[in-house]
This record gives structure tokens, C-alpha cells and sequence, in this order.
């Protein structure tokens, strides 16, 4: 019998460069109100997979007040869509591409929250933010989490199988977030969570949840720095650290308490939306952070994500990269590799709808040391509104 995190979804990583919408409401008095689209599904192939998933589907409400003083109040909220299915239950997929990560929750809903957060900024000052939002240490892991159907998987930021809330590193909850640019290029921000959170963990056999054994989170934060030049260049490092605890009076785990911690560093150059080169590296180092396939905490973690898009004056574009993960810790049960080389190209028929074909090769070892890889290749649509 194994067991598992009770989890749902798994990394789908998009191309930036979604139009900002439209507007649905303006008036000085009172504040703006901004609407944004953005679907995609794709056939998904594989030795053993076939079928239609979703790439990371959504919509949001993006609301604005000028509050004087060069001050603007701000709040988004985003709800993640299903396209293709609603199957009920709950369950730790693993599968490499699909549907957008949801924090840990019931399975089965059309709707889910990715964001909800609100905030006040003020150029020069910085901004200030409180609520679910992306964490800091996705400002630079997130430079290469840009592909269609796959990626995201080597960074650190959507650990444990879910959207990396509870860890604050994907899309943090109940974060209290502060970020300022300054000296022209200079990014600082610094990140506090008030989580306490727990994962069930259940038993894959039967899908019960496994009584007096769970996974808790108690607080985190996080610290970032970067910086970008004026050619295009970016580069920073952040470092999140949040307290974890495995509560086990069945004896189905070994008892933790110990810090959760990922360090990143970044670096990007140009833009996604733009004609030209796109080239994004993103090395991590981690602990008590992510698991492998056996569903096993690794104590000790190293990551590294690669990707270059170039896109051509034809409204064609290609890129490629990998993603690499690999289990440091001593131990038999211990060779964990996560070894992905994407590849893929796409056709942009006008600005906000495209048409993308993207292929993984796939050796990645399992803990024991077998290969458990499975190549695959996705074929869809995304349009963005």
C-alpha cells in the first residue's frame, strides 16, 4: 500500500503575454473595472495517455481607485476554469501536462480560486499587497515556467502537487507582500505568510484519508531581490523559508518538524510578446520542499529550468528548454531524476489567439533507480482576451 498527498492538478505552464483585457467600467468617482480571458486546451499523447486537458484556463476581474495623491487602490480577483471535464473526487495526479494547479481542495469544480488580493501603490513608494498571490519566489522562478503544455516542474514553485500556496512559493495564501522598485532598476520585495494549513494524506488504495497522519504549515516568508537593465537583461535571487511539521500518531510517517526552504536564482532576457529572443534560466536549492515519485519528502534538492523562445517577423514562433530535478539526499531510495527536454513551435494567427504544437522526452528515474519517464506531445488552442 502507498500513500499520498491529498493534492490535485498538475503544472501547465502558459506563454506570457495575455492581452490586458477589457474594460468593463470607468468612472473618476468611483474606479475602473477590467476583465481578462484566457483559455486553452490541448490533446495530450503519450505511450500510455490520451487525452484533452486543460492549459491553465481562467478569467479575472482586475478593480482600480485613484486615491489621491498618486496613490491607486487595487484588487484582482481570478477564478481558474475547466474546460474539458469535471470529474469528482480527490486525488495526487502526477501526470507531466493539464490542468492549471489548484491549491488542495475538493476536485470536480468548474471554478477554483487562483488569486484573490488587494492592495495600495504609489510609484516610487512601492506596493502593498494581502491575499492569494503569486510569491515573490515566483518573480524569478517564473522566467522559464512560460511553456504551453508542460514545465514548471524543477523550480520549486508549485511543490508537493499543488499550486505552491501553502509553501508561499507559487500562489501564496494569506500573504502580506511588499515590493518597491527603485534606482531605476533595482527590485526588492519581502514576503510574510500567516498559514496554518494542513495536508491530508490518504491511502491510495482505498482513497480514504488516513486518520491522525497529516502535513502542516505554519507561517513562512520570503525575501527577493533583482535587479533589470536597461538592454533587456534581468537577474535576481529570493530565498522562502516556511515551517513544516508531519503530525504522525498512525505510524504511517516519520515525524518532521523542520524548515521548508528554496532558494532561487533567475535570470531572462527579452520579452515573450515581442518579435526576437526570449531566453530564461532559473537554478534552485531546496529542503524539505518537494517530493518525489514515491510521494517521498527529499530532504535535500537541486533544480535547474532552461528556456529560449524566438519569434520570427512570420507570426511563427519556436522554443525549446528542459527541466531538471534531482534528489540529493543519501539514502537507496534516494535517485530521484527528473530529466525533461521540451520542444515545440506555435503560430500566432492574430495578437491574443494561437495555435501550438509542444513534445517532452522524457527519462526521468524514479527513486529506486527505474526508469519511469513517458514521452509525450500536446496539440491545441489558446486565446487570450
Amino acid at each position: 500500500m502507498t500513500k499520498s498527498m491529498l493534492a490535485v492538478g498538475v503544472a501547465s505552464a502558459v506563454f506570457a503575454g495575455s492581452s490586458n483585457g477589457a474594460e468593463l467600467y470607468n468612472n473618476p468617482d468611483v474606479g475602473a473595472v477590467d476583465l481578462g480571458v484566457s483559455y486553452s486546451a490541448f490533446i495530450l499523447q503519450g505511450k500510455d495517455t490520451n487525452t484533452v486537458e486543460d492549459g491553465a484556463s481562467r478569467l479575472w476581474l482586475i478593480f482600480s481607485k485613484d486615491l489621491g495623491d498618486g496613490w491607486t487602490g487595487f484588487a484582482r480577483s481570478e477564478w481558474g476554469v475547466v474546460l474539458t471535464n469535471n470529474v469528482g473526487g480527490v486525488e495526487f495526479v502526477r501526470n507531466t501536462g493539464g490542468n492549471s494547479l489548484r491549491p488542495a481542495g475538493a476536485d470536480g469544480e468548474s471554478f477554483f480560486i487562483r488569486k484573490g488580493f488587494v492592495g495600495i501603490k504609489k510609484d516610487g513608494v512601492g506596493e502593498l499587497t494581502l491575499g492569494k498571490q503569486w510569491g515573490l519566489s515566483y518573480d524569478i522562478g517564473g522566467v522559464t515556467d512560460n511553456f504551453y503544455v508542460f514545465g514548471g516542474k524543477a523550480s520549486g514553485t508549485y511543490n508537493f502537487g499543488i499550486d505552491g500556496g501553502i509553501s508561499g512559493t507559487g500562489r501564496a495564501e494569506q500573504a502580506l507582500q511588499y515590493d518597491v522598485e527603485i534606482l531605476g532598476g533595482l527590485d526588492l520585495g519581502v514576503q510574510f505568510q500567516f498559514t496554518d494549513e494542513t495536508i491530508y494524506i490518504v491511502d491510495d488504495d482505498t482513497g480514504d484519508i488516513i486518520e491522525d497522519t497529516d502535513l502542516a504549515y505554519d507561517n513562512s516568508f520570503a525575501v527577493k531581490v533583482g535587479y533589470t537593465f536597461d538592454f533587456g537583461l534581468m537577474i535576481g535571487a529570493v530565498y522562502n523559508k516556511a515551517n513544516l511539521k508531519i503530525i504522525d500518531d498512525a505510524g504511517v510517517l516519520p515525524s518532521l518538524d523542520v524548515s521548508d526552504t528554496l532558494l532561487t536564482f533567475g535570470a531572462s532576457y527579452g520579452s515573450l510578446a515581442n518579435k526576437g529572443l526570449y531566453a530564461a534560466l532559473v537554478l534552485t536549492t531546496m529542503e524539505y520542499h518537494e517530493i518525489n515519485d514515491l510521494n517521498s519528502i527529499m530532504a535535500d534538492a537541486m533544480g535547474a529550468e532552461l528556456m529560449v523562445k524566438y519569434n520570427f517577423e512570420n507570426n511563427w514562433g519556436v522554443h525549446g528548454g528542459f527541466n531538471y530535478l534531482s534528489d540529493e539526499s543519501s539514502g537507496p531510495l534516494n535517485q530521484y531524476e527528473l530529466t525533461h527536454i521540451y520542444l515545440g513551435t506555435d503560430y500566432q494567427f492574430t495578437k491574443g489567439f494561437s495555435a501550438y504544437i509542444e513534445g517532452v522526452l522524457d527519462s526521468t528515474k524514479g527513486a529506486d533507480g527505474s526508469d519511469i519517464g513517458e514521452d509525450q506531445i500536446g496539440l491545441g488552442f489558446r486565446m487570450d482576451f
